[in-house]
């Protein structure tokens, strides 16, 4: 099986109530500690000749191994057990390929290990949580299309997109919207975590593709 899960999936620019050492607490024993020196690595994945880095400071994000070491399955098989993912639908009616679990307030009391992954990605980013969800991709058929986030749905401030990822390997992709011939692509690696702004969700769009 593969979980790919947003933890902080979009947040606003708050400063979170949680300080470092109650996010520290809150994390207890459900996540192995954090890598010493976490580095943004996004602006390494942005190569060939369409290549704008600078253009990613400060607004797009690759953390490897934030929350957990590669070969360390121990909070992906927490998840499994802890979470329920259904079938969902878009107001369209199409169905996702991918099954879901909406991150409401019940489902972050009743889950430990979710709620400690998501007190870590917002005290590290800084930000407060607005909404959050997971979802599963089962295997190399569970994708996700070309898309950016809808910002403006629910009525709150956001400007923030964090994703965290475990279970077994996948890829995300970004392309810009000016010039789709510009794609980076960002390995989604069992503990990796992700993030972009509203500046990039508005000139880039991403996806989960087939493998």
């Amino acid at each position: 099986r593969r979980p790919r899960m947003e933890a902080s999936r979009p947040v606003a620019t708050q400063a979170p109530e949680t300080s470092s050492i109650e996010a520290e607490e809150a994390e207890g024993p459900y996540l192995p500690p954090m890598p010493a020196d976490p580095r943004n690595r996004i602006t390494e994945l942005d190569g060939g000749p369409y290549s704008n880095p600078s253009a990613l400071d400060n607004e797009a994000f690759y953390i490897p191994s934030l929350n957990c070491p590669p070969e360390d399955r121990s909070v992906f098989d927490r998840l499994m057990t802890e979470l329920n993912f259904h079938t969902c639908w878009l107001n369209t009616g199409m169905q996702f390929s991918r099954e879901i679990c909406l991150g409401d307030d019940d489902v972050v009391a009743s889950s430990p290990t979710y709620r400690a992954i998501v007190e870590r990605v917002s005290s590290f980013f800084g930000v407060r949580v607005v909404r959050t969800l997971v979802n599963l991709y089962r295997d190399g058929n569970d994708w996700c299309n070309l898309h950016h986030d809808q910002y403006h749905q629910g009525g709150y401030p956001i400007d923030l997109t964090v994703g965290s990822t475990f279970g077994d390997d996948r890829r995300l992709v970004w392309v810009e919207k000016k010039n789709d011939r510009h794609s980076i692509e960002i390995p989604q690696r069992n503990g990796d975590v992700f993030a972009f702004s509203d500046r990039i969700n508005a000139t880039w769009r991403h996806m989960i593709p087939r493998d």
